[in-house]
């Protein structure tokens, strides 16, 4: 393989946590010889060990630009309502300069064509050879997939194209903060966009780790000094939005519009001013400020989302219905402040709750289940079918023996109690004796009427979202899972739901009661396997605390285990019959 035809460089401070995620996501790029420069910006912890460790080439950048008292003063006159707290600290500042730490990391690579990364960004995707294809044929600039943002479960919640690869001799950044490349002259600069299969970067800001103060200050200073430039006015106003500063913020939104430049952002001024007139209880501009959004930019979706979510909280549930409505008419674009949840599961959100307010049920119904389709983990979502569709009544069965594992058998049953489910729709049924677990639960089975069956026990605790989720899958039997599978699926069921009618269609029984304990989830697995009627849930999880996972070994899994081998030939046995 051949060594890239390009460099990647970073500037970092105090990067420990997040650069060697961003570096272990280069490993082929440096296997292959890859340079990459990490210009350090003053950090006092472990980053510049950590670069070395991966091979990385580090400089030291001082990129701090001095603010004096009285420049303070006046970024605070301009930008700072009254009522809200000042950005500049009146004694003075100092500000990063971003460009310029930017274009000197760069100077330092030994090749032209620079990606210019952050320490707290990774690549899903980097496909080395296509990158050097199109800078082989003449590219000047990439365009790559770039996910922002992302849900709590990982998926992407903002995405849209960057373009920080470039040949720096024919561009280089411009812009104390929010930096920007810039043509260096009057340069022809071909721009190729690279599929997702080639380039996908994933950005993951570290948890805690405050930067908005600095990053205000940065900004404040740079439209004080440059007041004509629009995009740092909107950028200001929405950081002053997200600091509380909204008669501030308020401010400079207007004058961001008043610049009449790029209407997309002077749209997004517009949502921003209709948001911060309703934190400050002016609503009665807000649907005003919403509809000039979308007359100036109809290419996007928030407008209408925001008006649907505005019409929503005002029980005017018919408006919110019909924005959400036309708001799906509109395709996802690559703006680079797009919500997915947007072109996703929030319309329909806000047409099942608005339909359900409306009484029209069937309505809701259709509208969640089309929001759990992009989002079936979602709590929230998952907690109110309840209210649009009458849910299947749940029968638990735990086999015990009495007198042991009392602790386990209260947390089992706490975990079922707290269950994002109807607890009218569940009951427990404890079943006790000297009989085997089959054929306490064929008892089980007998004593209970629930449409579907749960097999507990009393070392497993589940989930809260695990019976609905369960509920959900469509599949007559669905095993719970407690983690990786063995490679002989011999933990795949061990604990499950199964419809009651289906009982009959495997042969009567859920386990067969000829088995002393060991293999009747295998068995069962297998058969329901076969009816292409058997699903292993990957989210409805549970915690078996089995001595297999080195919990200890007692006297109720000494008895279960007492005929393994006896269990593990009519298993052998059985499932030949069935192959």
């Amino acid at each position: 393989m051949s060594k890239p035809l390009f460099s990647i460089v970073l500037i970092a401070k105090n990067e420990e946590n997040t650069l060697p995620i961003c570096l272990d996501s280069l490993k082929e790029f440096i296997d292959r010889g890859g340079e990459i420069i990490v210009g350090d910006t003053g950090s006092t912890d472990k980053t510049k060990e950590i670069a070395l460790s991966f091979g990385c080439r580090v400089v030291d950048i001082n990129a701090m630009i001095p603010v004096p008292p009285e420049t303070c003063d006046k970024i605070n006159e301009k930008f700072v309502h009254k009522s809200d707290a000042p950005i500049m600290d009146s004694n003075g500042e100092s500000i990063f300069d971003f460009s310029f730490a930017r274009n000197l990391a760069t100077s330092y690579a030994s090749n032209d064509f620079i990606i210019s990364l952050d320490c707290d960004e990774a690549y899903t995707i980097f496909n080395i050879d296509e990158i050097d294809k199109a800078i082989s044929e003449g590219a000047g600039q990439l365009e790559y997939m770039f996910i922002y943002a992302h849900n709590p479960d990982g998926t992407p919640s903002m995405r849209f194209k960057q373009s920080k690869a470039f040949n720096r001799t024919k561009l280089r950044w411009e812009g104390i903060i929010h930096e920007v490349l810039q043509k260096i002259g009057d340069v022809d600069v071909k721009t190729v966009d690279l599929d997702e299969d080639a380039i996908k970067l994933e950005h993951w800001q570290e948890p805690g780790k405050e930067t908005r103060g600095r990053y205000i200050i940065g900004l404040a200073y740079d439209c004080y000094m440059n007041m004509g430039n629009d995009r740092h006015s909107h950028y200001l106003a929405r950081e002053l939005m997200w600091t509380s500063r909204f008669r501030s913020a308020y401010m400079e939104f207007h004058r961001h519009i008043k610049m009449d430049r790029w209407p997309a952002e002077k749209a997004q001024s517009y949502i921003y001013l209709a948001d911060c007139a309703q934190y400050l209880g002016e609503e009665e501009i807000c649907a005003y400020y919403y509809l000039e959004a979308f007359t100036i930019d109809s290419g996007r979706r928030e407008s209408l989302i925001k008006l649907a979510q505005f019409y929503l909280g005002k029980f005017n549930y018919q408006a919110a219905i019909c924005f959400a409505k036309a708001a799906q008419e509109i395709k996802l674009n690559d703006y680079y402040a797009n919500h997915t949840a947007h072109y996703e599961d929030e319309p329909y959100r806000i047409l099942y709750l608005a339909y359900g307010y409306l009484g029209r049920v069937q309505e809701a119904y259709n509208a969640i289940q089309m929001a759990l389709y992009f989002r079936p983990d979602n709590t929230t979502y998952l907690n109110h079918l309840r209210y649009y569709k009458q849910l299947p009544t749940i029968s638990v069965i735990i086999p015990h023996v009495e007198g042991t594992r009392a602790e386990g058998l209260d947390r089992c049953i706490k975990s079922i109690e707290t269950q994002n489910y109807p607890q009218e729709l569940i009951d427990i049924k404890i079943v006790e004796g000297s009989d085997t677990v089959p054929v306490k639960v064929a008892k089980g089975v007998a004593d209970t009427n629930g449409y579907y069956i749960v097999y507990a026990a009393d070392d497993v605790e589940f989930s809260q979202d695990a019976f609905i989720k369960a509920v959900q899958a469509r599949y007559a039997l669905v095993a719970f899972n407690e983690g990786n599978i063995l490679p002989d699926g011999g933990n795949q069921c061990t604990h499950f739901m199964i419809k009651r009618d289906f009982i009959e269609r495997i042969g009567g029984e859920i386990f067969d009661t000829r088995f002393h304990h060991v293999g009747v989830d295998n068995l069962l697995w297998r058969k329901a396997n076969d009816l292409n009627a058997a699903y292993f849930h990957p989210t409805a999880t549970i915690v078996h605390k089995h001595f297999s996972k080195g919990y200890a070994m007692d006297e109720v899994y000494e008895k279960g285990w007492s005929k393994l081998d006896q269990d593990r030939a009519l298993l052998t046995e059985e499932l030949q019959k069935l192959a």
